[in-house]
């Protein structure tokens, strides 16, 4: 069974690869701009972002439930304009847009904490920026790729059907960010405070 969602999966990206490189190369191009953004940040102006945001989180926690609706409510955002603009072909450059915007934010944070900590603002990057993206990144590449395909042959009842099932992904892709980040973040901020 595995090896059969591996072969499919690997056709899948195979006949779909030029989109995918695509979106991969606009993602990296927003991400390049989120990085040269973020250079542009004094670094004094950084210090005091950074340790504001570290001390309020160490005295007062997350609410958990918070997190979860703010992680949803973000991911589904971007899923939902994704959905609507690939219903009609003028607004599918419209994905890549957003695709660019999802790049630039990686790109900033990365460089944020990178450049405000060093060494160890590449192991908070990792930690708090990199895998909550990296699990909800596949997510929306593949959900942009069925609404430009959705466009092309007009199924939008294949649409909706991906978008829920989307939809659902990205819920518990929230539920993680909710419940099992939340207790890394404690432990990452007790070792830079």
């Amino acid at each position: 069974m595995i090896g059969s969602l591996r072969r499919r999966g690997l056709q899948h990206i195979k006949h779909n690869k030029k989109i995918y490189s695509l979106s991969l190369a606009i993602f990296i191009f927003g991400a390049i701009l989120g990085g040269v953004a973020a250079t542009s940040v004094t670094s004094d102006k950084m210090l005091v972002e950074m340790s504001v945001f570290f001390s309020v989180y160490s005295l007062f926690g997350t609410d958990n439930s918070a997190v979860f609706f703010t992680a949803v409510l973000r991911n589904m955002r971007f899923l939902f304009f994704v959905f609507l603009f690939g219903f009609f072909p003028i607004t599918v450059p419209l994905i890549f847009v957003f695709i660019g915007f999802l790049g630039f934010q990686f790109g900033f944070a990365t460089t944020f904490f990178t450049i405000g900590y060093g060494g160890s603002g590449i192991l908070l990057t990792i930690l708090l920026v990199w895998l909550p993206r990296l699990m909800v990144l596949p997510i929306i590449f593949h959900f942009a790729l069925q609404a430009i395909q959705g466009t092309r042959r007009k199924l939008y009842v294949n649409q909706i059907r991906n978008f829920m099932f989307s939809a659902s992904l990205l819920v518990i892709c929230g539920l993680v960010e909710a419940f099992v980040f939340p207790v890394i973040l404690r432990v990452v901020t007790g070792l830079f405070l």
